[in-house]
């Protein structure tokens, strides 16, 4: 009888014990669920502390881009200025600037150019898409003469020189300029001997920062310190050399 009486409580202890393993259960389930929105709410997290980082950083970039454009902008002003004051150093607007030219600009597409010199270097500008020197629009090299084209080409590239020598921290620049017979296209002596005196300026401004190599059958006015080397007048930089390998082959 005794062992008959313990089998209904074995029972209620059955069922007592399978509800609590069920509420066990249950509980898993939902702390389980729990996990996994604490899991996905800890991923957001991250991701939203990577989007900041990345905002962060696109905003410091935005802002260096900016700098940098203003610093871009402030060189392309001086390369300007240096540009305009080479052409008025080597006469571009009394010697190379092309009247009829212009005349045809202004009947074409009624173009207004001051006759003033001062007014004209002022309107003359670096477009800032292109890099070529325009005066009210029109690129300069079609405004000129043989001469005057040359004119722009030296006053663009000591321009250049310069401004990379004054802002040398900030610009890829080898400091080097190579020029082969400035005097071409009818350069006369006068602006030839200008276009010398720019250097001797840069070097006043910069002295031991930079080399400059001229191939010219002109010496002009440039200084004896300077190193100069007379090839003759049959002998070239670059001329082609005679093979006489073929003559030292041994004969069988």
């Amino acid at each position: 009888m005794d062992h008959v009486e313990k089998i209904p409580g074995s029972k209620q202890n059955c069922q007592h014990q399978s509800r609590e393993i069920g509420k066990l259960q249950n509980s898993i389930t939902h702390l389980n669920k729990d996990k996994e929105i604490i899991e996905r709410f800890e991923k957001l997290l991250k991701e939203k502390e990577g989007l900041e980082k990345d905002i962060k950083d696109k905003r410091a970039y935005i802002k260096g881009i900016e700098k940098q454009k203003e610093k871009d902008e402030e060189k392309i002003q001086f390369f300007e200025r240096m540009f305009k004051s080479n052409l008025k150093n080597l006469s571009f607007l009394k010697l190379g600037l092309d009247e009829k030219k212009i005349k045809d600009e202004q009947k074409r597409d009624d173009v207004s150019i001051d006759d003033d010199l001062e007014t004209i270097y002022g309107q003359i500008t670096i477009d800032r898409f292109d890099y070529l020197p325009k005066l009210e629009g029109r690129n300069l090299y079609y405004l000129t003469s043989s001469s005057g084209l040359i004119r722009i080409i030296l006053s663009y590239y000591v321009a250049l020189l310069e401004t990379a020598l004054n802002y040398e921290d900030s610009v890829q620049h080898p400091f080097l300029l190579l020029m082969d017979e400035p005097r071409q296209q009818n350069l006369d002596i006068k602006a030839f001997n200008c276009f010398i005196d720019l250097f001797k300026e840069l070097e006043k401004k910069y002295q031991g920062k930079f080399q400059v190599i001229i191939a010219s059958s002109e010496k002009g006015n440039a200084s004896d310190t300077d190193l100069a080397l007379d090839l003759g007048a049959d002998t070239y930089l670059l001329q082609p050399v005679e093979d006489d390998t073929e003559s030292e082959l041994p004969t069988t």
